[in-house]
This record gives C-alpha cells, sequence and structure tokens, in this order.
C-alpha cells in the first residue's frame, strides 16, 4: 500500500472538517432510483417527515431525509436517541419492560459478549477493521489487539470519543460522513468492514455499499445489522414500532432488499440463515464477502 500509512501510536487521531451541506430532500428510491415524489406517504409518517414505497421495487424510505451536516449537528445521533427515547418510555412502557427482559435473556446466553464481538472474531479473525457510524467506538472497546482499528463518524462528540480507541490501536478515525471518509482509503485496504446500526441512516446506501467493496481486499469481509423492516413485530406495534425513528432511518430493509443490494453491489452471501433474518426479531444481521475473483454487476 502506498497511500493510508498508519500513524505512530502517540500521532493525533484524524478529525477532519466537515463537508457542506448536502440537501436530501425529495430524493429518489434508493435502491432502483424510481422518483416516487407524487406517490402517497404511507400512513406511518410521522409529521412532515414523509415514508414512501417505491412504486417499481416497493423498498420503504423516507424521503425527505435531511443532509449531511445537520445529521453532524441538529440531528445527532446521541441528541435524536434522547429525545425517542423519551416519546418511547411515554408511550410503550409494557413494551419497553418485555423488551428489557428479552434482551437480559440474550445478554446471559451470550454470557454478557456482544453478537457483534462474536461475528467479527468467528468472520474476521484480525486485521485492518472499519467500523464505518462506529460512534464512540462501544464495538471496539471489547476487540483484541490482533486487530488495527479505523473508523468513520459524522457525530463530532461520538467521533473524538472513537478516536481516543482508535489511537492507541495504531489506527484513526475520519469525522466525515460515510462516503467522504470511504474515498481516503486505497483499493484493497482492508480485511472487515463493519456497518452496525448504519445503513439504515444513510442517504446514499449502494454507493456506500460500491466504496466498502471497493476498500476490502479480496476474501474482505462485511458485517451489516439493520432493522427488519420484515419483522412480524413491525406489523404488529404498527406505527409504535421500535425501528421507525424520524429523521434517523431513512431507509427500511427487508431480508430480500437487503441481499438484492449486496448482491448487486459485487458481494457474495457468506452468512444470513433464518437466525440472522428471523421474522421475530426487530433486526437482521448479514455476512458478506468480496470474491477473490473480483466480478463486479453494474451499479
Amino acid at each position: 500500500m502506498t497511500a493510508n500509512p498508519l500513524p505512530p501510536a502517540d500521532a493525533v487521531p484524524i478529525l477532519l472538517p466537515f463537508p457542506a451541506e448536502r440537501a436530501t430532500g425529495g430524493r429518489a428510491c434508493p435502491a432502483c432510483g424510481t422518483d416516487n415524489r407524487h406517490a402517497t406517504p404511507l400512513p406511518h409518517s410521522r409529521g412532515d417527515w414523509r415514508l414512501k414505497s417505491c412504486r417499481e421495487c416497493s423498498f420503504v424510505y423516507l424521503e425527505n431525509a435531511v443532509g449531511y451536516s445537520s445529521l453532524a449537528e441538529d440531528y445527532a445521533w446521541e441528541r435524536t436517541s434522547r429525545a425517542e427515547a423519551e416519546i418511547r418510555r411515554e408511550q410503550q412502557r409494557w413494551y419497553r419492560q418485555v423488551s428489557r427482559w428479552l434482551k437480559a435473556i440474550k445478554h446471559a446466553v451470550r454470557r454478557g459478549q456482544p453478537r457483534e464481538i462474536g461475528l467479527i472474531r468467528k468472520y474476521i479473525p484480525c486485521g485492518r477493521l472499519l467500523d464505518i457510524g462506529c460512534g464512540s467506538a462501544r464495538t471496539y472497546r471489547l476487540l483484541e489487539r490482533e486487530y488495527t482499528l479505523f473508523g468513520i463518524e459524522i457525530s463530532v462528540q461520538l467521533a473524538e470519543e472513537a478516536a481516543e480507541v482508535c489511537q492507541v490501536r495504531n489506527g484513526y478515525v475520519i469525522r466525515d460522513h460515510a462516503l467522504g471518509g470511504l474515498s481516503r482509503f486505497d483499493a484493497g485496504f482492508f480485511d472487515g468492514v463493519v456497518m452496525i446500526s448504519y445503513l439504515e441512516h444513510e442517504t446514499q446506501p449502494r454507493e456506500v455499499l460500491n466504496e466498502s467493496w471497493r476498500v476490502l481486499r479480496s476474501d474482505g469481509t462485511l458485517l451489516v445489522k439493520v432493522p427488519n423492516y420484515a419483522s412480524l413485530n413491525r406489523r404488529v406495534m404498527g406505527a409504535r414500532w421500535c425501528g421507525y425513528r424520524f429523521p434517523d432511518h431513512v431507509n427500511y430493509f427487508t431480508p430480500t432488499a437487503l441481499s438484492k443490494m449486496l448482491q448487486e453491489c459485487g458481494f457474495v452471501m457468506r452468512r444470513f440463515a433464518l437466525r440472522d433474518r428471523s421474522p421475530l426479531s426487530d433486526n437482521m444481521w448479514i455476512i458478506a464477502t468480496k470474491p477473490r475473483a473480483a466480478c463486479r454487476k453494474a451499479a
């Protein structure tokens, strides 16, 4: 590799200036590019936020998503998540209690280890690891020294927290939107790319997947976790479903839509079993790889 040299362990983490606002109001379908501006918003839209179902491919998305700068500041995840938690605390007390019990059971079964940690250790056992939308690098704090850690994060506060973690692992954090951050890395630079609860926030998911494919080495691994729009709970809870978050969540993936988009971007499914996309779960997980004989389909 000639670019992206690793900084020494005591180097100052890279925190780049944030780019100018990018307007995304009235965007086309991120899955197939269809213009749905004249389609009627779905019933579970909230206030001025317009959920649309694509008339061509049925992909559900937030049409009037905010720009990247707003996501970094006015609608930063650490702010909107607190506001959303307050709303749900008042409206869904019984549901929240049941959810806490279920999470406690899952936590005990995994012996305190988050699911993403087990998957990373199994499918990306070592090497250079990039977490897109890394937040405060909570995931990274539990990984061994076999990894050189990098992150891309749009929030000022969270990027600064994550930078402290990556710096001691000979990596760094870029404060930018995903496409801007990915463009700074060479092709084939990473052994693994992780997107945990990120892709549902990205206004350009296909473009980000294409760039993730580029920066992965041959046989490199992509790990994705997103809300499951096909879940039974979404149908039962209706507008109160935990996966609806406005304006944070701008894409609503079903198992079919997620696997199709990944394959169209050149990835090969390595693991997407029923337990990873169960209709009884609000989330789904997928492991994909960049094939060694990389022959990407046209995006």
